[in-house]
């Protein structure tokens, strides 16, 4: 395939192993943050003509899937062959997924996992992140609630990595992150723990308020989960989301998978962007966090940030 200027570039660092994928599209997507960009961007989606899935019947739908205008991964692109899905989340621009009703958020979670399920069933895929991200400091380029999903062919090789530690690191088959939440279940580092769900702290939190969210079964992926778990796993994130956004705290939710391996442990992770990564950070990889997760599981069961 010729390559144009906008054709992605996918390459990894073979000292670090780090990645960057060149994606020129993405930086002419557009800003909405103020009124009149949000009205501009949910009268675009309201013009759409291909949608992928939607939840109600136009003209009041309340939850439409279309395809990302400004992707890094799309079919038509060899080196970064892929899916990105634009998950609108109500008509309302001026809505959070904190204020949201809890049955919205609870669809939106459905959503997650059926598109999931649908992407996992493309042979090429290998790798799929589900994320919503709020607040500019975020990295959110839109204000209207929205949620994303990239399905592509490349898959991390951090992510990798990290499976064959997780492989090594098993005891009698169990992922050493369902381990250590059975063990975090009813310490100071829990948050939650409802519906065979358990949201916590984790010990090496790198964000102050860092939340984990996994089941307290093996679960591979979020399509794997029961209807009871989303709509628990719904009702965690939003409480979350209503505590953070009340304190005038971006974050971002995300959760991946690979897809064609099995033996994963699902988790969600709630990440608060109170602080910047600077040169610690970023050229060691010391996450510098001026909050103890204890502490932090504690004010999160207040519903208190500080």
């Amino acid at each position: 395939m010729k390559r144009d200027a906008d054709t992605p570039r996918i390459v990894v660092d073979p000292l670090s192993g780090r990645t960057a994928v060149f994606a020129p599209k993405r930086g002419k997507r557009p800003h909405g943050h103020s009124a009149k960009g949000r009205k501009d961007f949910l009268a675009s989606i309201e013009e759409r003509e291909t949608v992928f899935a939607q939840r109600g019947k136009d003209p009041n739908w309340r939850i439409r899937v279309v395809g990302n205008l400004y992707p890094s991964f799309t079919p038509a692109y060899r080196e970064a062959y892929g899916h990105q899905d634009l998950i609108v989340e109500g008509r309302r621009s001026t809505a959070t997924l904190g204020t949201l009703p809890p049955s919205l958020v609870r669809e939106i979670v459905d959503v997650w996992a059926e598109r999931t399920a649908h992407y996992m069933r493309d042979p090429k895929v290998g790798y799929i992140v589900v994320f919503h991200s709020w607040g500019e400091r975020s990295g959110a380029s839109i204000g209207h609630p929205h949620s994303q999903i990239y399905a592509s062919a490349f898959v991390p090789p951090w992510l990798v990595a990290e499976m064959r530690r997780a492989n090594r690191l098993r005891v009698r088959g169990v992922h050493p992150v369902l381990a250590e939440a059975r063990r975090l279940r009813r310490s100071s580092l829990a948050v939650w723990s409802r519906g065979g769900l358990l949201a916590y702290c984790p010990p090496a939190s790198r964000f102050p308020y860092e939340t984990w969210i996994t089941p307290l079964r093996p679960v591979d992926n979020i399509a794997e989960l029961t209807a009871g778990e989303r709509r628990v796993l719904a009702d965690m994130l939003r409480a979350l989301a209503r505590t953070l956004e009340r304190h005038d705290t971006a974050f971002n939710i995300s959760c991946h998978q690979l897809v064609r391996q099995s033996g994963e442990q699902l988790v969600i992770r709630v990440t608060p962007r109170r602080t910047i990564p600077a040169g610690v950070e970023l050229d060691a990889e010391m996450y510098l966090n001026p909050v103890f997760p204890e502490q932090a599981a504690q004010r999160l069961r207040r519903g208190l940030v500080q």
